[in-house]
């Protein structure tokens, strides 16, 4: 095979995918980062409330038992948001580490961070119309009955 070949122009579209990658990593990580604070907050301000609730009378439904999972669930689909950000800040690095060295082992491993972005989105993305598929149906059924 022969050795691929680029230009300066490829270069800097290179360099400028490069940053805007990075850019997006980056803006990925602050938004899980706040996602994780808005999901602290959320079980504190349900304990709280729960204690008030408890302290005046009122009724409640909502379990402790169910508060953790619910909230174990959410920090467990935060916690999966984060490898995306981790392949595709290290596509940024390392694509703009191989630009300025001229390494091609360097740009090899970049773009396999990026072949992995893109693998573990699609799954997501499969595994999320399933999960919708699953959930149209049994409602169109019910729809259906009661029609």
């Amino acid at each position: 095979m022969e050795n691929l070949k680029l230009n300066d122009d490829s270069l800097a579209f290179l360099r400028r995918a490069a940053g805007w990658a990075k850019f997006l990593a980056i803006m990925g990580f602050i938004v899980i980062g706040l996602t994780f604070v808005n999901e602290l907050i959320a079980a504190t301000l349900v304990s709280i409330m729960r204690r008030s609730f408890d302290v005046i009378g009122l009724p409640i439904e909502f379990s402790d038992t169910f508060k953790w999972i619910y909230f174990g669930v959410l920090l467990a689909l935060t916690a999966v948001c984060v490898l995306p950000m981790i392949y595709l800040y290290c596509f940024a690095n390392k694509l703009r580490n191989s630009i300025d060295n001229g390494d091609t082992l360097t740009l090899a491993l970049s773009l396999r961070s990026l072949k992995r972005y893109f693998i573990f989105c699609s799954v997501v993305i499969m595994v999320w119309l399933i999960f919708i598929m699953l959930l149209i149906i049994p409602i169109a059924m019910m729809i259906g009955a009661i029609i």
